[in-house]
């Protein structure tokens, strides 16, 4: 995946666009991604990406914690690590997320 350091991304398709983005903004393959930095909760909606997220890569050296529209808890996001599909059951689920600084 495509991230700076410091920076936790959100993918709007599988396999982090098909590894197609190379900054934030539209990807090749139509597929959006959004880069954050800041510590605390951010709504994806006021980005207009709420429920759309499919894969996540979190290059920070902080958690991540990731809720739907019901704030329950759908995945957390350990510092380093990505995952190229959230699968099924949490597809198109994320609403917020908290980045815990």
């Amino acid at each position: 995946y495509t991230s700076t350091t410091g920076w936790t991304c959100f993918y709007q398709n599988i396999d982090f666009n098909h590894n197609s983005c190379s900054g934030s903004g539209s990807c090749g393959d139509g597929g959006r991604m959004l880069e954050f930095a800041t510590c605390g909760r951010q709504d994806l909606s006021t980005y207009g990406f709420s429920e759309q997220t499919t894969s996540w890569g979190n290059n920070t050296s902080s958690y991540v914690t990731v809720y739907d529209v019901n704030n329950s808890l759908r995945w957390s996001e350990p510092p380093g690590n990505a995952s190229s599909d959230v699968g099924s059951a949490d597809n198109d689920k994320a609403d917020n997320f908290w980045l815990i600084c």
